[in-house]
């Protein structure tokens, strides 16, 4: 009888072995460890990625509003510029032009010659206060040296002639001036929406209210026109929309919030809210 050897496995008898998976797959624990260390750097990775991303949109935000507002300085300016060219230089030369023609009416000219001057200096005079009007548009000259709430009274009082709407105007607690720029930018939303009043809405009543309340200044202009679905605002199909947008840049420049409200039949409500300092 064979004898097995020291330290040795009796002949014939089967050496075990851990079964292939289990020894590829070693411990679950350490595994597991892994799966999760994997997934922490994953996530740190993201958050990173997220970060970049973020501080990207951010300087694309900045860049953007500086970029817009320069081209609101620019349009100002221009306008400004645009306006005082009108007023004194082509305005002056008409108006010279209109007393040359008053005086040769004052020579006792043939009847068709002195039906001519008359025709002339009418046609003058037309367009004299055709300048005076595109120049007050283009900048007012009362916002500059009264202020924001008498700049609206006139540009209400001047729609008002232009249209046969009813406009009611009020204001609260705007006995001071604001900033300049802020009083343009409030004035210019106000034009905006008066001009499209009276050119999509067909509107009987308006009402704008001007109030401060608190550290804030509340713009609104109502209107009972027409209305329009407020999903053409996304679309871009109205030309209106092109003032809708300059209206709310001009608001997110002065630091506040533009809303616009509207449907079928049932008018439109503009709303900018800016801060007062």
């Amino acid at each position: 009888m064979n004898k097995p050897k020291r330290g040795g496995k009796p002949k014939g008898q089967k050496q075990m072995h851990a079964p292939e998976s289990a020894q590829k797959s070693g411990d679950p624990m350490m595994e597991l460890r892994k799966r999760i260390a994997e997934l922490s750097r994953s996530k740190e990775m993201l958050e990173r990625m997220n970060a970049s991303i973020q501080d990207e949109i951010e300087k694309i935000t900045r860049h953007h509003l500086i970029f817009s507002r320069k081209l609101l300085e620019m349009l100002e300016n221009d306008r400004r510029d645009l306006a005082m060219m009108l007023y004194d230089y082509a305005g002056q030369v008409l108006i010279g032009l209109k007393m040359d023609l008053e005086e040769l009416e004052k020579k006792g000219l043939g009847g068709d010659v002195l039906e001519s001057v008359g025709a002339a200096k009418e046609k003058t005079s037309d367009l004299i206060e055709f300048i005076r009007k595109t120049s007050r548009k283009l900048r007012p000259t009362v916002l500059d040296n009264l202020g924001l709430v008498p700049a609206t009274r006139s540009l209400v009082n001047d729609f008002e002639k232009r249209i046969d709407a009813r406009i009611d105007f009020f204001s609260a607690g705007m006995e001071k001036r604001l900033a300049p720029e802020k009083e343009t930018t409030l004035f210019r939303i106000l034009q905006e929406s008066l001009e499209n009043s009276v050119r999509y809405a067909s509107a009987d009543r308006i009402y704008v209210s001007l109030i401060k309340i608190g550290d804030r200044v509340l713009l609104s202009v109502e209107d009972d026109g027409n209305g329009f679905d407020s999903d053409v605002l996304s679309g871009g199909s109205n030309t209106g929309t092109t003032g809708i947008a300059l209206m709310k840049e001009r608001t997110v420049q002065a630091g506040g919030e533009f809303w616009i409200e509207s449907q079928p039949g049932k008018g439109t409500s503009v709303m900018a809210e800016i801060p007062a300092d």
